[in-house]
């Protein structure tokens, strides 16, 4: 039986509010995998478009390279 590579990312993620009740959602993604990086988005949607995009570039289309 062929052992596959786990194909994966992992991120530390942390929320919060600044300012009033009404505030927009502050956002930090660390990545644990690599290079640890940390990246800070002024709302979710940011969050949001960068993981779509590192899923599109990081991840084969083809489901036999995913678990």
């Amino acid at each position: 039986m062929t052992k596959r590579k786990a194909l994966y990312k992992s991120y530390l993620l942390r929320l919060w509010c600044e300012g009033s009740a009404h505030s927009e959602w502050r956002v930090m993604v660390e990545t644990i995998t690599g290079d640890n990086e940390r990246r800070h988005f002024a709302n979710l949607d940011e969050l949001f478009q960068f993981l779509l995009v590192e899923v599109e570039n990081g991840w084969s289309p083809n489901r036999e390279n995913c678990l």
